[in-house]
């Protein structure tokens, strides 16, 4: 910028880059006015006691923990918006918890005024880490329960503004401080680390992962037949394997199937992928990458549990699934070729490995393979406890449930 005359000349960059942001925080504002209003209801939303926040997930929830409990679900994603009279006057009423003119804020209000015109006594959600559902948490007098849904490295709780997701504000911003009355999280790990950094965990539930602890509770329970060699977890996402996403990620990924390719070749051994999505994308780059050798597992939902829990030895970069499979004992081998630190294996051993070459892995590979499961069991018991809790008599599922009963029964 400079000056003519006494008076500020802004360049013609600058006004550029500056009606660049205006028009995006516009059309932002305006794409979302219009998905509140194609999905507006004049009505309120359902009531109940037991109110499950969120639709995603909550199929889960609904099915494998809350069956028979007749609980309402509250969408959050615009699939539903409910304006009837009592909605809007609640939310006229609720105007004073608005820290900043902002749409965020103003749909915060709109949740709250939901919230308490549901009666609801217990909110569950499966997606913990939604700042509206911590943010109502301080709001709303109710029980909230969070069931983590996926793993989290440091940088999700300490430097949220530079996270892929983007899910968390910055510091002395709105939501900026997680806040969770009762989470039931993957390990201790996790709360410590939510602790650790100043965040809002009330009691911790460390008792794994929700989906995993059903699968081999109720589907499959006990020591699976082996009948795969090698099982890879396939992380394969469009937007990173054919675009330009995440490009860490991509380089990880991509020195990953590189290696295990002709770690395969070199040791006729026969690889098994889980698929990820049902992208006929991820299936041809999988066949072209083991030049057809490779079995390929259609995705469908516990196809990636029945997959790993039935293979010698589980293969990913950093999945939640292959914490899931280790914490059930399976023999894991969680490879970091990203360069980022973080996306490695908080707790080293002989299911981790960080960097190297084509014969580090082999090194790696080979001393797993070798390792009878006992030993891997014995050897990793402590790891596991930490990263990916797993108890037959104590699955999440069942523990949601049996507290979300006690709340509403008055007993807790």
């Amino acid at each position: 910028m400079s000056t003519k005359r006494g008076k500020a000349i802004i360049s013609p960059k600058v006004r550029r880059l500056a009606a660049d942001i205006h028009g995006a925080t516009i059309r932002k504002f305006t794409a979302a006015a219009w998905k509140i209003l194609a999905h507006l209801r004049l009505a309120s939303p359902p009531r109940g006691e037991l109110v499950v926040f969120d639709q995603a997930g909550s199929d889960r929830l609904l099915a494998y923990a809350f069956d028979g409990l007749h609980p309402a679900v509250l969408p959050v994603r615009y699939e539903e918006v409910y304006a009837g009279p009592a909605v809007l006057w609640r939310c006229l009423l609720n105007l004073r918890h608005i820290r900043e003119l902002k749409l965020r804020q103003l749909y915060k209000v709109y949740l709250l005024s939901c919230l308490e015109l549901t009666g609801a006594r217990v909110v569950a959600t499966w997606v913990d880490n939604s700042v509206y559902f911590q943010e109502l948490s301080r709001l709303y007098p109710a029980q909230f329960i969070a069931m983590q849904n996926g793993y989290r490295t440091i940088q999700s709780v300490t430097n949220p503004s530079q996270h892929p997701r983007g899910w968390l504000s910055d510091a002395a911003r709105w939501g900026s401080v997680l806040r969770l009355p009762h989470f039931f999280c993957f390990g201790a790990h996790t709360e410590e680390l939510y602790r650790r950094y100043g965040h809002e965990i009330g009691k911790a539930y460390p008792l794994g992962s929700f989906l995993a602890g059903y699968y081999k509770t109720e589907l499959d329970p006990g020591r699976a037949p082996i009948e795969h060699d090698l099982c890879l977890i396939s992380e394969w996402r469009r937007g990173i394997m054919m675009g330009q996403d995440y490009p860490k990620v991509r380089r990880g990924l991509d020195a990953l199937h590189a290696n295990l390719a002709r770690y395969a070749v070199d040791r006729k051994v026969r690889v098994t992928v889980a698929l990820c999505s049902g992208d006929p994308d991820e299936a041809a780059a999988f066949r072209a990458l083991f030049a057809g050798a490779a079995q390929l597992i259609a995705h469908e939902r516990f196809s990636c549990y029945r997959t790993m829990d039935r293979s010698d030895v589980s293969i990913s970069f950093f999945s939640t699934a292959a914490f899931e499979a280790f914490g059930w004992g399976s023999k894991t081998l969680l490879c970091n070729y990203s360069g980022d630190e973080l996306l490695t294996c908080p707790i080293p051993g002989p299911w981790s490995l960080e960097g190297g070459d084509y014969l580090a892995f082999c090194d790696k590979l080979d001393a797993l393979r070798a390792m009878p499961r006992e030993v891997f069991e014995a050897e990793s018991a402590q790891a596991r406890r930490q990263l990916m809790g797993f108890d037959p008599e104590r699955p999440p599922h069942r523990e949601i449930r049996r507290l979300a009963e006690s709340f509403l029964e008055g007993s807790c």
